[in-house]
């Protein structure tokens, strides 16, 4: 996944998301800044 731009709304919920994941044990979102 390639973001030339990126809403800082749209990190904050993918970061969340990608949190709630690592504590299910699902580490199975990777996600490329």
């Amino acid at each position: 996944m390639i973001m030339n731009q990126v809403n800082a709304t749209e990190i904050q919920e993918h970061l969340s998301d990608f949190l709630d994941s690592l504590t299910q044990g699902e580490t199975s979102i990777v996600i490329c800044y």
